[in-house]
């Protein structure tokens, strides 16, 4: 989030527009935050191989990418300023991320079922 939300703000101190700004700010956040997921919070490679693993995780960023742009867009367009707009969306990024991610990115197999410790 941090990361999304600085890269944003120095493209429009830097002169880009928020239609630019938005999604160059993602794509960075995205890879720190694989990055930090691998690392800090999921079990790497629990579910599928490191390239399947990747490419999900792609493939979900770019449509969590769609909606931070929509709605970062959609509430600068309402009248709100660039810097809230995308801290708003920004939260509900890193909400959606953490779910997808837990549920189907680095989803552990199960155990399968359970069994007691003593059979009587």
């Amino acid at each position: 989030a941090i990361v999304n939300l600085v890269i944003f703000a120095l493209a429009l101190r830097g002169g880009l527009s928020i239609t630019v700004a938005a999604p160059l700010a993602f794509g960075p956040a995205a890879v720190v935050n694989y990055l930090l997921c691998i690392a800090l919070l999921f079990r790497h490679q629990a579910r599928w191989g490191a390239v399947k693993e990747v490419c999900l995780y792609a493939f979900t960023a770019l449509a969590l990418a769609l909606g931070d742009f929509q709605i970062t867009h959609a509430l600068f367009s309402w009248g709100t300023g660039p810097i809230f707009a995308k801290t708003a969306a920004t939260v509900v990024w890193v909400l959606l991320t953490f779910w997808v991610n837990r549920l189907l990115i680095f989803s552990e197999p199960g155990s399968g079922p359970w069994q007691p410790l003593i059979k009587t």
